[in-house]
């Protein structure tokens, strides 16, 4: 009787090995990966001698970003999209008012195609 139950025993190991194997296996590939930023424009702690004409935001796999701000010395500077707010692998936006000497930061949010919520900051400078 107990050689049965040990039998048993192994029959329910390796059953549940087999499984779990076939669905890793049946994953699709995007699954296990998140999407991640790459270098920004302009690149986080750069100094530049003038003010950018555009930011951009780069990522490895579709991202809908839902939250994008600029901030300076003078308060937020209004940004205009370019994405609609869809899913993209590269979002642009222009500054929407003139940009003085100082400090600045991108604050950006936004959720990859897995649901995987990421956030970012990127800091530069403007000095002439």
């Amino acid at each position: 009787m107990r050689r049965l139950e040990e039998t048993m025993i192994r029959v329910a190991r390796f059953v549940s090995l087999v499984l779990a194997a076939t669905m890793l296996l049946a994953a699709p590939p995007g699954a296990f990966a998140h999407s991640a930023a790459k270098p920004a424009v302009p690149k986080d702690g750069e100094t530049l001698s003038a003010p950018p004409k555009v930011v951009r935001l780069e990522f490895t796999g579709p991202m809908r970003i839902t939250v994008l701000k600029l901030t300076g010395p003078g308060g937020e500077v209004p940004l205009e999209r370019t994405d609609g707010m869809k899913p993209v692998t590269t979002l642009e936006a222009t500054p929407g008012s003139a940009m003085a000497e100082g400090a600045y930061q991108i604050e950006w949010r936004g959720m990859g195609a897995d649901g995987h919520v990421m956030t970012g900051t990127v800091g530069f400078t403007i000095a002439p």
